[in-house]
């Protein structure tokens, strides 16, 4: 094995190992994993795993998103090399960037939409708090997360490939 595929499998390894332990209150006993599997309890809102669950899993980042434009620029850049969304909702969006099923205040279906068709995970009162995004195809795939907190002046958005279950 490589040093650089190494280095990446150690990185996903410790993502989902930090997701589990963020997630183990939310289904007492065993933790929901980023494979969708053991989700049967979750803090999330009801809206949410529907639209989560079946787009688990460990995504990686092939670059940074820039167009559209309106969707506003990246004020940093991804560290890990991936996005984590576990089966019972929680989003480990980067190192230091990960959200709890608990947190979640609303999932948004906005997958019917013209333009700008997503999946808005709602973290706060508003769309100025915290909210992740993920960016859909015509066909349904997942291809860009945006992680934005308006308030904050914080907008992270990456291109992402097929994930891993």
């Amino acid at each position: 094995m490589s040093t650089s595929s190494f280095r990446a499998s150690s990185v996903i390894v410790a993502s989902c190992l930090a997701l589990l332990a963020c997630s183990e209150d939310a289904a007492e006993g065993t933790p929901a994993g980023a494979d969708g599997g053991g989700a049967a309890t979750s803090e999330a809102p009801s809206s949410c795993l529907p639209l989560l669950q079946p787009r688990a899993g460990v995504y990686p980042v092939t670059g940074p998103a820039v167009e559209p434009a309106a969707r506003g620029a990246s004020t940093a850049s991804h560290q890990r090399g991936n996005v984590v969304v576990a089966g019972d909702g929680a989003i480990d969006f980067d190192t230091g960037l990960t959200q709890t099923a608990k947190a979640i205040t609303e999932c948004y279906d906005r997958t019917k939409q013209d333009t700008d068709r997503r999946i808005q995970v709602s973290y706060g009162a508003n769309d100025d708090a915290l909210v992740v995004n993920l960016y859909l195809s015509a066909a349904g795939v997942v291809e860009e997360i945006q992680y934005r907190h308006r308030t904050s002046n914080v907008n992270v958005r990456v291109l992402v490939g097929a994930p891993t279950k």
